[in-house]
């Protein structure tokens, strides 16, 4: 693999089209989850979510036209501003992967992350490789960082950790799941972190992301600039990423798509159908005995989750 720069109780869809109405079968409570904010909740959160263990996931598995920016924060933030600017005026949801070491070294950045309403995962506490690791290590390193991400940003990672340098096994993953985590990893890395010392340009950033464009894309890119040119060439091609996306039908959304496998979409006429297969007008099923409406998750500016 390339090295690289850097339960529940309440389960929510976003809006595509009309809003949607979140199923789930005896779910204890409800919960009223509104647009990009929305973090689930979990009963139970030293468990993955059902059906998202025992892998990592480098494509949100769906049919839909929708693509995940993500962006890991370990080095530097000199990045984040204008990355944050740019996803504001553009309302596009994204995913930040957080190091405990950047949260410690940047909470500012970090706080301005979490009050934009992205959602936040855990990357680790010091970056380092997974697989040279004991397990109480790799529980370490993921438990000590959700701590450090929940007291300076007020937001919870669980359930997303990304591998530092995607350096992962079988083993590692289970260790991860055993303390609740989800791994996720990519469809394509710009490579935006080489910078123009590595011979990458905006452009370059660009066809990348386009090249490996399908339903369900996530886009790995970074917060800091290269160490040695101190270019920003991820944040510096995000406007060109995102309009090229849209001119091509694509909507964008965060990591919690991951959440919807396996889910039902109510819609607003009564209809059901399964999240992210093809189906063919409303009515595609009845509500099976036993689920119940219990929320509403809808964001038609952005499509988020």
């Amino acid at each position: 693999m390339r090295a690289h720069a850097t339960g529940w109780t309440g389960r929510f869809v976003a809006a595509l089209g009309l809003a949607a109405l979140l199923l789930a079968a005896c779910a204890p409570t409800a919960k009223v989850i509104e647009g990009r904010r929305a973090t689930p909740v979990a009963a139970d959160p030293a468990s993955p979510p059902p059906g998202l263990a025992g892998r990592q996931w480098d494509r949100i598995p769906t049919n839909a036209k929708v693509v995940a920016l993500t962006f890991d924060a370990g080095a530097n933030a000199d990045g984040v501003a204008s990355i944050l600017a740019t996803l504001r005026q553009q309302h596009v949801p994204a995913t930040f992967f957080l190091t405990g070491d950047f949260v410690k070294a940047f909470p500012s950045q970090t706080r301005d992350i979490a009050a934009a309403g992205e959602r936040v995962g855990d990357h680790s506490v010091s970056h380092p490789y997974f697989t040279q690791l004991t397990d109480a290590q790799i529980r370490a390193q993921v438990v000590d960082a959700q701590a450090q991400i929940r007291a300076t940003a007020g937001t919870d990672p669980w359930p997303w950790f990304r591998f530092p340098y995607g350096d992962y096994d079988a083993h590692t993953i289970a260790v991860v799941n055993s303390v609740g985590f989800v791994p996720v990893g990519w469809t394509v890395d710009t490579l935006g972190w080489e910078g123009t010392s590595g011979g990458i340009s905006v452009a370059t950033v660009v066809s990348r992301v386009l090249a490996a464009l399908q339903p369900g894309e996530i886009v790995l890119m970074h917060c800091g600039s290269n160490p040695t040119d101190h270019s920003t060439l991820d944040a510096a091609a995000l406007p060109q990423v995102i309009s090229q996306l849209r001119a091509r039908g694509y909507r964008f959304v965060t990591v919690d798509a991951l959440m919807g496998l396996g889910y039902t979409i109510s819609t607003s006429d009564g209809g059901a159908h399964s999240f992210g297969a093809p189906w063919y007008g409303s009515m595609a099923g009845k509500l099976a005995p036993g689920v119940r409406v219990v929320a509403i998750a809808g964001d038609p500016a952005t499509g988020g989750y």
